[in-house]
């Protein structure tokens, strides 16, 4: 498990980190909560709401004690392996040599957050390779609960209930996931407006975002999501930091502009409003989309539609037949 977990770091996680050099500042800020202070009652209310969160959200949980009930199990579990007696020594010796196997992942990931390397609860991805030893160990807990339930009949139809149980929680998490398919309203939000704006983009056309990949990958407001949903949802090739080719828009062909707004997104954020400013003599607007990232609008995603201006011939223009003389304009 150590030379697994160092060859892991080493080889994977520290070139993850050099080529994401853009989002360090950001997975930094992400995994501030991740890392355990150095004051000894903060530390202990970090153990105790770390390892009672999503730590162990399985099958089940959540924050702020939600996953309570699998702590519990898992707590009995390693007690079980550890002092069960009804066994011979040489049983006792192989379970505690496998109760240390099960624990020593969580011993390196405490010590990875003390150096501040990697962190330590926090999102549930982050602390996967946990889930092997959770799993046993509060399988192993339950399993010891009901085989010493006091009355002897209760103890078949307790074992079914529970695997009832737990049926239904994976079943539920599906059927969760049918209703609705995500996770957080912003991003769902976020797919939805970049797909009913730029799927209409021809070969021809252009999708830009207003905002560098750099500002993306840096911004809480953004980040990787914006990124992911912008290159999927766009049939061509993003241009980023605004960089939209001027002398390709032509025979119709057009430009779809994305940027983010705070608010609805009626009016145009100060970044846009600058930038059409600056394309206003060759570019100009022939459509705008904008959509709400969440149901209480805080903030939003613009997308403008533009094309090349024709460039007005000089000189006198030809009367129209039927006019009065004044000539139009086509």
């Amino acid at each position: 498990a150590a030379l697994g977990f160092a060859f892991s770091y080493f080889v994977v996680g520290r070139a993850q980190r050099a080529g994401a050099s853009l989002g360090v500042d950001y997975l930094e800020a992400f995994w501030s909560k991740a890392f355990p202070p150095g004051e000894p009652l903060a530390l202990m209310r970090w153990l105790l709401e770390t390892h009672t969160g999503m730590l162990f959200a399985y099958p089940n949980g959540g924050k702020r004690g939600g996953s309570i009930a699998t702590v519990l199990l898992f707590a009995v579990g390693v007690w079980a392996l550890l002092r069960r007696a009804d066994t011979s020594p040489r049983e006792q010796r192989v379970q505690r040599e496998v109760l240390a196997l099960l624990l020593l992942p969580f011993a390196l990931g405490l010590l990875a957050a003390a150096l501040r390397l990697y962190p330590y609860g926090g999102h549930l991805r982050l602390t996967l390779y946990l889930a092997p030893s959770i799993c046993l160990l509060a399988g192993a807990g339950l399993s010891f609960a009901l085989a010493h339930l006091p009355r002897p009949e209760w103890r078949v139809p307790a074992a079914r209930w529970a695997l009832v149980a737990l049926l239904l929680a994976g079943v539920g998490e599906m059927v969760a996931d049918l209703v609705q398919p995500f996770r957080d309203e912003r991003h769902a939000g976020m797919r939805a407006a970049l797909h009913d704006a730029v799927v209409r983009a021809r070969p021809e056309d252009q999708v830009v975002s207003l905002h560098s990949l750099e500002e993306i990958r840096t911004s809480n407001s953004l980040g990787s999501n914006f990124e992911w949903y912008l290159r999927t949802q766009s049939p061509l090739d993003v241009r980023w930091g605004g960089a939209v080719d001027e002398s390709a828009l032509r025979d119709g062909a057009r430009a779809y502009v994305v940027s983010h707004a705070a608010g609805t997104g009626e009016q145009d954020p100060p970044p846009l409003a600058a930038w059409l400013a600056a394309h206003a003599g060759r570019l100009h607007v022939v459509g705008r989309h904008a959509r709400c990232l969440e149901s209480d609008c805080r903030d939003a995603l613009v997308v403008v539609e533009l094309a090349a201006t024709r460039q007005q011939a000089s000189g006198p223009r030809p009367a129209e037949h039927g006019s009065d003389g004044a000539g139009s304009a086509r």
